[in-house]
């Protein structure tokens, strides 16, 4: 019953919409050539199946697409375009009328109607509908009145935007444009006289419109302003989603209507070569078309005098009839053109003859020839006529003997002139709008121009006061372009794109800016004398005017000096606002210093430990130790890299940089470990450079209270540089008690090294200061000795130097420690195998991750159960007790902090204890801290996670710092856990080969989420493996990809798949050495 009575509504709401359409009449143009076309065999099918071309369209006609001379019939350009289709398909058109657009597309859908002939892609984005390549070319347009004041925002609330369509329309104007008042148009034509008349009146249309509706007239009073909002308005045909047979037809119709009908079809409707959709590419050769890769910037010689071809329009922006022609030529070459104003055809020709890579764009092809330039095929005929004065008589040269004519600079006929009529004067002149006036003044007789000029100078400036004598007998003047005759290719290429140029549309261009209304007239004195008459006898009533007021004013005085005391307690309550403006300026400035001192503090830590993990590590990487020092080398390597990233940690700590502060923190350390610590390092850097370093010790407390990561800076830097600057001798490092009673302690650090003058002494603390030895200069930043003094400051020490040039230097540190007892720093050990086993719940998309937590914890004795995401974690919650979770916070879908707050509402809603929740990131930030804190969890973790640390976490004591823990490596796992070394090796594989084929993918595609994932779930792999080429690949690639550079990502795909394939050799490389750790399939 249900089911009859849903039958009966569609019945009937479909019924409702057959009788609220209408039928139109089909009245295309005659004439129309359908071109010939092999269709596909599902269109094919699709032409069997139906009979007739079943066409909808909505009640607004938006000319020209669609024009209303009658009131029942459908014709215009979007109806020359059905009528080609209708013919190349050769099915008969029945058309239906709808109200609004909303039933069109309904009737669409209902399959009361095949196809919709106008419907551009800015209204698509609700629909879905499926749409043709467009058949007409136009853009997005806020139409004014020229020269008005015009914001392209609207912000004022003045602005009333009249608009042609419907609600949905509506909505989305109000949405961009939430301060103008708008209101419905209809006619078109209605809104666009509105706005020619009123300034506060904007209609928002498009480009093809505009044109169409400019032929009424108005050309010259109203503008249009492209803006980028909703710009998709190219014309097309639509159907149904699921009508891809009839789309495919419709484009391949498309693509095969010869370009020169087209052309004639938007001349038919009054527009121009733009709106035109080039479908054919010039037939450009090989080498043509290698040159235009590697020449896409073509400089344009032009003069802005040259009207109407080339001049400045009112916003000083280059325009003219030669302009818009180079426009269509880039459109369909792709040049752009970069445009270089010039003073005279002569310098233009100069600089052509020393230029490659440029053109004259207005020059005359019946010139004679040169060796060195090369005219393009002529674009524009014309004689060469004589302007005089209105009250002239002439009518040839011979009537004008005596008399003086004005010609082009060094133009080529002006000795054939002279020759003919040495009577004549024929002197050289830049012709322009002001040189005019000279004939006004009857300085010069005449001018010898193009008729176009002519035409143009007459229509617009001085149609009352000179006139067109006579045609002067010389070639006609053939209009071209000019290039260095070493440019072949330009020169075809141009010519190839003139001749692909109706010459219709030629013709349309040159009586369009014939008919142009300049911005500004001449100046000169001739023709604005009349005005400026009139100006000077208003001045003078102005200034009669402002004399007799002058006594009114002086008694206003004592108004306006008490204005003025006012103003000057402004002025000195603005002078205070000033000083605090400077005030805050320096401390600013000081902010920005301490930032600059703390990161040079903390680059030259970092690199001293860095320095020593790859010096060791290149040692063993060579095989040059014995198993007795290969151990001891990984120690200190060990420690180097716990130092290491305790310096990073402090980094990462912003509050130091803000406030100027590095934080001394005193802990009880050993001073000969230090001491042998700082030796390790560098004997081998010493041994390989024949030096002998040796140390002295005599202290009777060693177990002090201090800061061991500034001693350690401090003695490293020393260290440093003392083997640096000695070629030849010892360095030693003696640490003694200048007094036994008191915990005062002295530092020496001597060299035999090149020794420092009295002046070098002075300013070798400073920053970024080294000695200069000539040729034997090392390389460095200058940074250490300042760094160390900085240190000394905060310490509360002093570091002073003794040297002598060519005997060597000493460094010394004197300070102050307080004894201690080494087992107040240590750290209560964690127990590995603890009695009681938790149930972990592991939460990350990462199957490495996964995998290399769960075996952490399961070699722990824990039972771990795992998922890959939010939900799959919460379910798994809701069927098993868990004493711990550990999740990642950066997941897709549910993230980490999403599935925390979720699984705290539930335990509160089921009164479930709350279960210690741990974040599991890279992102080592505050913010990441704070965020995790405020979701509910219990801590964050960063990576890489440390041993101790994520067995305090199972036993629920986790620290408060994540620095100087030892890290629990893959190779530790494969060592106690072959089996789970095997596991994770073919995960990681896996994962990575996953990760990296849809990063691939998404980078071919433009889905920048998708490779910005794809990038992440690689890097944190990445750096679990620590593979680092493979982590500065990721990183950058997640970086392009959250900033949509699409170009960058995918010049950064070559380098991940290298870096994930040399993580593979790697892999086998360990297999190969460990037979035993076989993966199993």
């Amino acid at each position: 019953m249900g089911k009859r009575i849903l039958s009966m509504i569609f019945l009937l709401g479909w019924c409702f919409s057959a009788w609220g359409a209408s039928t139109l009449n089909f009245t295309p143009r005659y004439g129309l050539i359908s071109p010939e076309v092999t269709l596909n065999p599902e269109s094919q099918r699709w032409l069997a199946r139906h009979a007739v071309l079943r066409v909808g369209v909505w009640s607004h006609t938006l000319p020209p697409y669609s024009v209303e001379f009658e009131k029942n019939a459908f014709e215009g350009l979007s109806a020359d375009y059905l009528a080609i289709v209708a013919k190349t398909l050769n099915l008969p058109v029945e058309i239906k009328r709808y109200k609004t657009r909303l039933e069109l597309v309904d009737a669409l859908n209902n399959k009361q109607v095949d196809l919709i002939p106008y419907y551009p892609q800015a209204a698509n984005h609700e629909t879905k509908l499926a749409l043709s390549i467009p058949y007409s070319l136009a853009q997005s347009v806020l139409i004014s009145r020229r020269q008005a004041k015009f914001d392209r925002e609207l912000k004022d609330s003045r602005y009333r935007l009249m608009y042609y369509g419907d609600d949905e329309l509506r909505d989305l104007l109000h949405k961009r444009y939430p301060n103008a008042s708008l209101a419905p148009a209809s006619p078109p034509l209605w809104a666009y006289t509105d706005t020619a008349l009123n300034e506060d009146t904007v209609f928002w249309s498009n480009s093809a419109t505009q044109r169409y509706l400019s032929q009424r007239g108005l050309q010259n009073i109203i503008e249009g302003h492209s803006t980028p909002y909703m710009n998709d308005v190219d014309a097309r045909f639509a159907t149904r989603a699921n009508n891809a047979p009839l789309i495919a037809a419709i484009n391949e119709i498309l693509t095969n209507i010869p370009l020169r009908n087209a052309v004639q079809i938007a001349e038919a409707w009054g527009l121009d070569y733009q709106s035109v959709v080039k479908n054919h590419p010039l037939d450009l050769s090989e080498a043509e078309t290698r040159w235009l890769a590697q020449h896409r910037d073509i400089t344009v010689n032009y003069d802005p005098t040259h009207l109407p071809f080339t001049f400045l329009d009112g916003k000083q922006r280059i325009a003219g009839l030669s302009v818009e022609l180079l426009k269509l030529i880039s459109q369909r070459t792709g040049i752009r053109f970069r445009y270089q104003p010039m003073q005279g055809l002569s310098s233009m020709r100069d600089a052509l003859v020393n230029q490659r890579d440029s053109l004259i764009v207005v020059s005359d092809a019946a010139s004679q020839q040169s060796d060195h330039i090369r005219y393009t095929r002529t674009y524009i005929y014309s004689p060469w006529v004589v302007m005089t004065r209105s009250d002239s008589k002439w009518r040839s040269f011979d009537e004008m003997a005596g008399k003086r004519i004005g010609i082009y600079e060094r133009s080529y006929y002006r000795f054939d002139l002279r020759q003919r009529w040495p009577a004549i004067d024929f002197s050289e002149n830049a012709v322009s709008i002001d040189a005019l006036g000279q004939l006004q003044d009857k300085q010069v007789d005449g001018f010898i121009v193009p008729y176009e000029s002519a035409q143009y100078l007459l229509n617009n400036h001085f149609n009352d006061r000179f006139r067109v004598a006579f045609v002067a007998p010389l070639p006609m003047f053939r209009m071209a372009m000019a290039a260095n005759a070493a440019d072949e290719h330009l020169i075809s290429i141009l010519n190839k794109a003139l001749s692909d140029i109706p010459q219709p549309t030629m013709q349309s261009l040159m009586e369009r800016w014939i008919k142009y209304t300049p911005p500004a007239t001449s100046t000169s004195w001739q023709s604005y004398r009349s005005y400026v008459l009139r100006i000077v006898a208003v001045a003078g009533v102005c200034l009669l005017f402002f004399l007799c007021r002058n006594h009114l004013l002086k008694s206003s005085l004592a108004k306006q000096r008490q204005h003025e005391r006012e103003m000057s307690s402004q002025l000195h309550y603005i002078e205070t606002l000033l000083d605090d403006v400077h005030k805050a300026k320096r401390a600013a400035l000081r902010s920005s210093e301490a930032k600059s001192t703390f990161l040079s503090h903390m680059s030259h830590e970092i690199r001293t430990p860095l320095a020593a993990l790859i010096g060791l590590l290149e040692i063993e990487h060579l095989g040059q130790s014995d198993p007795q020092q290969r151990q001891k080398n990984i120690d200190l390597a060990w420690q180097s890299s716990r130092s290491l990233l305790s310096l990073v940690g402090d980094i990462l700590d912003l509050a130091k940089i803000e406030s100027g502060h590095f934080s001394i923190r005193l802990l009880p350390m050993s001073l000969s470990d230090v001491v042998h610590d700082t030796e390790a390092l560098f004997r081998q850097v010493a041994h390989n450079k024949g030096l002998a370093l040796n140390v002295m010790l005599d202290i009777d407390q060693d177990a002090v209270l201090f800061d061991p990561v500034a001693l350690k800076q401090i003695l490293a830097n020393l260290v440093s540089n003392a083997i640096k600057f000695t070629t030849h001798g010892e360095v030693e490092v003696a640490l003694y008690q200048a007094e036994v009673s008191k915990p005062e302690y002295v530092l020496e650090v001597c060299d035999s090294g090149v020794g420092l003058t009295p002046e070098q002494q002075k300013a070798i603390f400073e920053p970024f200061i080294q000695v200069d030895q000539g040729t034997n200069r090392v390389s460095g930043t200058g940074l250490g000795l300042n760094i160390c003094r900085r240190l000394a400051v905060m310490l509360g020490t002093e570091l002073h130097v003794e040297s002598e040039p060519n005997v060597g230097s000493v460094f010394m540190l004197r300070f102050t420690a307080q004894p201690a007892t080494l087992t107040d720093a240590e750290v209560e050990p964690v127990e590995e195998h603890p009695q009681v086993s938790l149930r972990m719940l592991i939460v990350d998309d990462n199957a490495t991750n996964r995998l290399l937590l769960a075996q952490q914890l399961r070699y722990a004795g824990h039972h771990v159960l795992v998922a890959e995401g939010g939900e799959e974690a919460l379910a798994l919650w809701r069927e098993h007790e868990v004493d711990r979770v550990i999740t990642d916070c950066n997941m897709p879908g549910m993230d980490g902090f999403e599935f925390t707050r979720q699984l705290r509402i539930e335990e509160k809603l089921l009164n479930r204890r709350a279960v210690p929740i741990y974040g599991l990131t890279a992102m080592a930030e505050e913010r990441v801290a704070q965020l995790a804190t405020q979701a509910g969890m219990d801590g964050c973790l960063f990576k890489p996670l440390e041993r101790t640390q994520l067995l305090r976490v199972v036993t629920g004591n986790i620290a408060s710092s994540t620095r100087n823990e030892t890290l629990l490596t893959l190779e530790n796992l494969a060592a106690n856990d072959p089996q789970a070394w095997c596991d994770l090796v073919t995960t990681a594989q896996q994962q990575n080969a996953r990760d990296l084929a849809q990063l691939q993918q998404a980078a071919l595609a433009e889905d920048f989420a998708g490779a910005r994932h794809a990038a992440h779930q690689l890097l944190g792999s990445a750096k679990l493996l620590r593979a680092e080429s493979l982590q500065q690949s990721c990183l950058a690639a997640e970086q392009a990809a959250e900033q949509r550079e699409s170009v960058f990502l995918q010049q950064l795909i070559p380098a991940v798949t290298t870096a994930v394939a040399e993580l593979e050799a790697l892999f086998h490389h360990a297999l190969k050495k460990n037979p035993n750790n076989e993966v199993k399939p």
